[in-house]
């Protein structure tokens, strides 16, 4: 039976760890990412998403299940600065649309 490792009410993440038997423990996460994808979307429709000072833009929200999920299946760390021209791939692919608060392309 797994038991709860960590809960982060903010992101919407939950840990579980079940141990099979004596030498094998399975760690899983899921997250519940609704309001991530609802504030993307307000923003995508209603926000200005530029700071006061007019330099930089807020282009996307990645949910941390997101991240994780480009980062195990397809090598991309979304944190580092290395993996910028991957990042800005993915999130100008239709597959990630709803990970962006703006329109246009990155």
């Amino acid at each position: 039976m797994a038991e709860l490792l960590y809960h982060d009410d903010f992101a919407g993440l939950t840990h579980t760890i079940e141990r099979l038997d004596d030498k094998t423990v399975v760690v899983k996460s899921h997250g519940d990412v609704e309001a991530v994808l609802d504030a993307n979307k307000h923003d995508a429709n209603h926000a200005d998403n530029w700071s006061p000072s007019r330099d930089l833009k807020h282009v996307a929200r990645i949910p941390q299940e997101i991240y994780l999920k480009w980062l195990h299946e397809k090598g991309v760390d979304a944190l580092n600065p290395d993996h910028r021209e991957a990042v800005r791939k993915l999130l100008n692919s239709s597959e990630y649309l709803y990970l962006r608060t703006g329109r246009g392309h990155l």
